[in-house]
């Protein structure tokens, strides 16, 4: 990290983290930059240092956001060969400038702190990249817009051409006044403008306090988030604007070419997707714009509101659990049995050590007259392991919990299957040797309990080398374990669910209920189908399809039936805000008596 000084040393330090991430992200090929990285920092024996895939794909949208304010602003706002400014705001290492191709007539001016331009301005002379004659470097301080108009006058800059102004993270570093300051001198000083920003919303959700609290760690709050948490209340900052457009970055996915999304995603094994897509809902792109510039065309559609709560339930909780996410559990015989994930072994602290779990883990519990369940010891103890740590399925057939695939990482999936039953001395686990007919290794499938001739297990979807079809079936026969397959049916209408994984499944009167998930172009779905049985001779299973769709497309929740109807809970949605139970049909506030004082624990 640089030697920067200062109040603002730690603020100036987060380009470095930044271009650290762009330069990995185009070695992984998520887009070209050539440029990018001789100015980023660099790992033992002068190599790259890599991000992980979900730094990769949260930089590639940032990339692709930027790049669709560029092109709408090229497309629309400008004449072939006639000048115009492109200026950067709080531009650090960024090498924009120099990664693609500009029409004729380019003027282009990077402002930020003297010193963080210097650094760059010589990184790029060591590795002898020419500077091209219309690109020029504008030292001030953005807190001081006549420090900031000085420097551009400085330079050249004619203030009345059609100018492209892009600031990435700069606004939400300054004080709410401070920037409000900016956008305004920006608004006056530019009468033919398209302002584009992208930074954060949505601090109150439990990702956004937790993405307060990281850059709070660093140093370098989000000084303006809370006074400007969502699209609304950012739109209303550039009210002397003549039109504003915003989006999350779900928008400027769905923006995107649908082939240049696979070509990205298929780049490396991923399994982030709730991280992923809860990072897109808490950032977004504005474009601000003003004179000839308001004929740019829209781009974007506009980002949905998450739906209001209807009413209010009150819940009881039971303070027990290991900090993990991707387990499985079950409930059984009196005792909370979990599988897998990614986490702590048995502890809460924070400086446990943290993985994947192969550990099959049980706790036992003890329900009063009162009904809400309470455990002496909260301690689990290990019983024995599962082949696989991530997202396997654990179901509860006639007091036995099965578990069921899952995956050791994104390219080493499992088809393991694991009992754990309830004897004398409690619980204890076995692995079953595969055989022969036996489905493929998946994880993020339903395995849900089901009657078909005798008690077993029906597994749909999940991904494996490719997101599974819910044209087929897989039975397992929990008293012979035996699996069997099935050719699913379709709907009367001639209609089956898409492929899918990260859904959710239950058993009702009427059969099975599968709804949401993502598809195989991980869009998120909103439908619902039931998958039922006739038997003839042999059983056969088609589908149906549910009248009700979700009331919001989600994945990654659960579902339950109670008395006759289904509960979703949980899940990941393509909007910001929680996402709220849904019982027969309308979305349920909880109310969990069980929370602490002041501002509720993110978990």
């Amino acid at each position: 990290m640089a030697e920067y000084s200062g109040a603002d040393a730690t603020v100036q330090a987060t380009n470095d983290s930044s271009i650290v991430s762009k330069a990995s992200t185009a070695a992984a090929g998520y887009f070209e930059d050539a440029f990018v990285g001789h100015v980023a920092i660099r790992g033992p024996k002068g190599r790259l240092i890599r991000r992980s895939p979900l730094v990769h794909r949260c930089y590639y949208v940032r990339h692709l956001g930027v790049f669709q304010m560029q092109e709408t602003f090229l497309r629309s706002c400008i004449s072939f060969g006639d000048p115009y400014n492109v200026v950067v705001l709080g531009a650090g290492f960024d090498t924009g400038a120099l990664r693609r191709g500009w029409p004729q007539g380019l003027c282009y001016f990077e402002v930020d702190f003297p010193a963080v331009l210097s650094r760059k301005e010589a990184l790029l002379r060591q590795a002898q990249v020419l500077r091209p004659e219309w690109l020029h470097s504008c030292g001030a301080d953005l807190r001081d817009t006549a420090e900031v108009e000085a420097s551009l006058k400085r330079a050249g800059v004619d203030f009345q051409v059609p100018t492209l102004l892009i600031a990435e993270v700069v606004l939400a570093y300054m004080e709410h006044k401070e920037g409000d300051a900016l956008i305004a001198w920006v608004a006056k000083a530019f009468p033919n403008c398209f302002f584009g920003v992208y930074e954060q919303i949505g601090p109150h959700d439990p990702f956004g306090r937790f993405m307060r609290r990281h850059f709070i760690q660093r140093q370098c709050p989000l000084r303006a988030l809370l006074t400007n948490p969502d699209l609304e209340a950012q739109k209303a900052r550039f009210w002397a604007f003549d039109r504003v457009d915003a989006a999350d970055m779900m928008s400027i996915l769905a923006a995107a070419p649908r082939d240049e999304l696979m070509r990205a995603f298929q780049l490396e094994p991923f399994d982030e997707f709730e991280e992923f897509h809860l990072k897109c809902v808490h950032y977004f792109c504005l474009a601000a714009m003003s004179g000839t510039c308001t004929k740019a065309k829209r781009k974007w559609a506009d980002s949905e509101s998450s739906v209001s709560l209807a009413k209010s339930i009150s819940a009881s909780v039971c303070d027990v659990g290991i900090p993990r996410f991707g387990l499985a559990a079950s409930y059984a015989e009196g005792h909370l049995v979990i599988c897998g994930g990614s986490g702590t072994f048995n502890a809460s602290t924070s400086d446990a050590p943290h993985g994947r779990q192969q550990s099959i883990m049980h706790v036992k519990l003890e329900v009063p007259s009162c009904g809400i369940p309470t455990c002496k010891d909260k301690v689990f103890q290990e019983i024995g392991e599962h082949s696989a740590a991530m997202y396997c399925s654990s179901t509860v057939v006639d007091s036995q919990i099965f578990f069921f695939g899952g995956r050791l990482a994104p390219q080493r999936p499992s088809a393991g299957l694991s009992i754990c039953k309830f004897g004398r001395d409690g619980p204890v686990v076995k692995q079953v040797n595969q055989g022969t007919p036996w489905p493929l290794a998946r994880w993020r499938h339903t395995a849900t309990q089901i009657h078909l001739g005798g008690p077993g297990v029906l597994i749909l979807g999940g991904i494996g080398a490719e997101v599974f079809s819910m044209q087929e079936a897989w039975f397992l026969d929990t008293e012979s374990l035996t699996w069997q397959h099935f050719s699913v049916e379709p709907a009367p209408d001639g209609g089956v669910p898409a492929p899918r994984h990260s859904h959710a499944a239950a058993l009702g009167s009427g059969g099975v209920m599968v709804c949401g998930g993502l598809d195989a172009e991980e869009h998120i779905l909103g439908d619902a189908w039931t998958l039922h049985a006739v038997f003839d001779g042999c059983f056969k299973l088609a589908w149906r399809r549910a009248l009700s769709p979700l009331p919001q497309p989600r994945y990654g929740h659960s579902l339950h039936e109670h008395l006759g109807h289904f509960i979703v809970i949980g899940g990941i949605e393509s909007t910001y805000g929680p996402s709220p139970v849904c019982v027969f049909g309308k979305p349920v506030d909880i109310k969990c008596h069980a929370m602490k004082d002041g501002e509720a624990e993110i978990f």
